[in-house]
């Protein structure tokens, strides 16, 4: 017992003084050596974990690619048949466009040697002679015209069967549709066909009479009254009815219809000079006509910034339900801001259920009148004109008929 203590405070002493027997320093060296391999091996087990964790998020990140390039191809190829099939359908309707077009080139040279074969009934003569006969304008037009005096600057073009007599200049959209691109708007007319055939048609903005001449000679109305203010437009006019045979079935009126009655301010096509023309209100023409409201199954109106309000003149025609409107409008009038399609929107609101858009094959097949600001919002940012159809339809009407029992 005396031997282990003195030799404990012998390794103290040695200890202290710097010295230590051989014995004890290797046992310090072995110590040291395994407290480095413990921590060797420590640093080694975090290193393998990490690392198969990095493995794992590789692994995990891997498969969502796989699965996310996967589902890519999945979207490309449903993509692509969807592709296929659109191009398909837009082939179909241009097809069916072209088709319905031919349709009506091919009525229409049927009805011009019918009208050559049988010539201007006496009903229609005596409407032309009675529309003469209290319209200098008129009557001075007709004159001119089987006089053999034509104007400089008006262009003669046979399309459709018909013969077309269009001044330089005009502000008639169908008239420089003839001109530049020599075609007739032959899809609004079959369009227009499905919702309003018989009866009168009024046509507001007449131009050179490419809307109303074309209906009149299918069948689709029986008359047509035609307002045209310019005068080069309007000796056009006169001059496309009696080279096509509507005299007396379609009559020209060289009068401006607006919101209120009074005169506007019109520029001729070639010259550009300003024309002072007397302007009455819709509902004032018609009774000047000698119609009645019920007479009346189809309006067209060629909109200009001076008859935007056409709307507030036509409060006896609005409550006919059964009148449906065409408004066609170039788009500089929405392009400019212009405050009278605010009251315009109102009233489309108030006396129609539907609107549709006219021109494009990708259109809803109606949409509710209190939409139409929307759709001239739309159309104010793109190149296309407006061509709306006004109407009524019961709302109960757009559900699904139930099945017939």
């Amino acid at each position: 017992m005396i031997r282990q203590l003195a030799g404990r405070a012998l390794r103290r002493l040695l200890a202290t003084a710097g010295l230590a027997r051989a014995t004890d320093v290797a046992r310090e060296r072995q110590a040291a050596a395994e407290r480095v391999a413990a921590e060797r091996a420590r640093a080694s087990r975090e290193s393998a974990a990490r690392l198969e964790e990095f493995r794992t998020r590789i692994e995990a990140s891997h498969r969502r690619v796989v699965a996310e390039h996967t589902q890519s191809n999945s979207l490309v190829g449903l993509l692509r048949h969807y592709l296929i099939r659109l191009r398909r359908t837009e082939q179909e309707l241009a097809g069916r466009a072209m088709a319905e077009r031919r349709l009506k080139l091919e009525q229409l040279g049927i009805a011009i040697k019918v009208a050559k074969r049988r010539g201007v009934s006496p009903a229609a003569s005596d409407r032309a002679a009675q529309l003469a006969s209290i319209s200098r304008d008129y009557a001075t037009a007709v004159a001119r015209w089987r006089s053999g005096e034509m104007t400089e600057g008006i262009h003669r073009v046979a399309l459709g069967h018909l013969a077309w007599s269009v001044p330089v200049g005009t502000s008639d959209a169908l008239g420089r549709r003839i001109l530049d691109r020599g075609q007739l708007a032959l899809d609004s007319l079959a369009v227009v066909r499905q919702f309003a055939v018989g009866g009168v048609m009024l046509d507001i903005g007449a131009g050179i009479g490419a809307a109303s001449i074309p209906r009149v000679m299918l069948g689709d109305f029986t008359e047509a009254y035609a307002a045209e203010p310019d005068s080069d437009n309007f000796f056009c006019l006169v001059g496309n009815t009696l080279e096509n045979l509507v005299e007396g079935r379609v009559l020209p009126h060289r009068i401006a219809i607006a919101g209120t009655a009074g005169t506007v301010s019109v520029r001729r096509c070639r010259d550009r000079e300003v024309e002072h023309v007397p302007a009455l209100t819709l509902d004032e023409w018609v009774r000047q006509l000698g119609l009645t409201s019920y007479d009346v199954r189809f309006v067209r109106v060629a909109m200009r910034d001076w008859n935007l309000g056409i709307l507030e003149g036509a409060a006896v025609l609005l409550k006919r339900r059964q009148i449906v409107w065409q408004i066609e409008m170039d788009r500089s009038l929405l392009q400019s801001g212009t405050t009278g399609l605010e009251g315009f929107c109102r009233r489309v609101e108030a006396h129609f259920t539907h609107v549709k858009e006219l021109g494009r094959y990708w259109t809803p097949q109606w949409r509710q009148s209190s939409e139409v600001t929307v759709v001239l919002e739309t159309l104010a940012g793109t190149r296309r004109a407006v061509n709306l159809l006004l109407f009524n339809m019961r709302r109960n009407l757009e559900r699904r008929p139930r099945a017939l029992l």
